[in-house]
């Protein structure tokens, strides 16, 4: 799945956090009514997939 992303690995705790700190913050005070990905560029593509399930089939794969 990181080798699909844009930025090229997988999104972290700390990823996630760091647009919600953003979003809570001053910088942000005139932004409304949007939507904020934190998803390394993932949806950038328009079609890139469903993450859950190539992540499905990468655990399946790894299983035998």
């Amino acid at each position: 799945i990181g080798r699909r992303i844009p930025m090229g690995r997988m999104g972290r705790p700390e990823d996630v956090a760091d647009g919600s700190f953003f979003l809570a913050s001053s910088d942000a005070s005139y932004i409304n009514g949007s939507i904020l990905y934190v998803d390394g560029g993932w949806t950038s593509f328009g079609d890139a997939g469903n993450a859950s399930e190539l992540y499905d089939e990468c655990f399946a794969e790894a299983a035998g």
